[in-house]
């Protein structure tokens, strides 16, 4: 019989192989790699997910799809953390899907302890914040603009955190001619950033990647702003 521990090393290396191939975007064998960790560790959601997202990008549904999918669904209504993007395009089952989501907040949040002494009492605009990875070469940026532009000064002062690809790309340009404050988070820990946020004296906090791209929850996590919202890129919630 086998010792937990082993099951346990063979199933984390299958794992990471799998992810692996993924990453140099070989998904037709990634696939047999995450099902065979399924088989080894039946109480892996994460697992699980990887199994079904990455059959589901290739249309790969082989014998095992359902049964891997069932158990998948029965874990996380059981409280077992998923990634939350991929449950979401897996499903078309609301609760599921926020289950998912709520799970994984839940997990992310152990250990912190949320702000409550935020910086914004001080008399004068009200101080909104944008926090994103996408504020680059990406769809975002050009749908964001626009509204950035339309803020009204006379009541509004705009800041931008951004965390993702700091390259000078005309899109970067045009949402830092747009906004009051543009501060760079990239290479700043969790911590830091989220204290550098409330020390800013944000009213309100906009997250604009939710659970898609580059994420960076554990910062929403610490409640920087009295008041943080999801809005734009990903249509569902994030679960805390």
């Amino acid at each position: 019989m086998k010792s937990k521990s082993s099951v346990s090393v063979k199933h984390d290396i299958l794992v990471n192989q799998g992810r692996d191939l993924v990453e140099r975007k070989h998904l037709d064998r990634a696939v047999p790699k995450f099902l065979q960790a399924c088989h080894e560790d039946p109480n892996d959601a994460a697992c699980k997910t990887f199994f079904l997202y990455t059959s589901q990008r290739i249309g790969s549904f082989n014998p095992d799809f359902r049964d891997q999918s069932k158990q998948l669904k029965a874990l996380i209504r059981d409280g077992h953390e998923a990634p939350p993007f991929s449950v979401f395009c897996l499903y078309d089952d609301p609760e599921i899907v926020r289950l998912a989501a709520v799970n994984t907040a839940d997990v992310l949040a152990e250990d912190i302890v949320p702000y409550t002494d935020w910086k914004c009492e001080t008399p004068g605009k009200i101080r909104v914040g944008y926090m994103s990875s996408y504020f680059r070469r990406h769809a975002l940026s050009v749908l964001i603009a626009e509204v950035l532009k339309l803020h009204n000064r006379d009541f509004l002062e705009i800041y931008i955190f951004s965390y993702g690809d700091a390259a000078d790309t005309e899109e970067r340009r045009v949402i830092q001619e747009y906004c009051d404050h543009f501060i760079d988070l990239k290479g700043i820990n969790d911590v830091k950033a989220a204290e550098i946020i409330r020390d800013n004296g944000i009213h309100m906090l906009f997250d604009m990647n939710g659970y898609s791209g580059h994420i960076r929850p554990k910062i929403l996590a610490r409640k920087p702003a009295p008041i943080i919202a999801l809005w734009m890129s990903y249509p569902n919630t994030v679960g805390g």
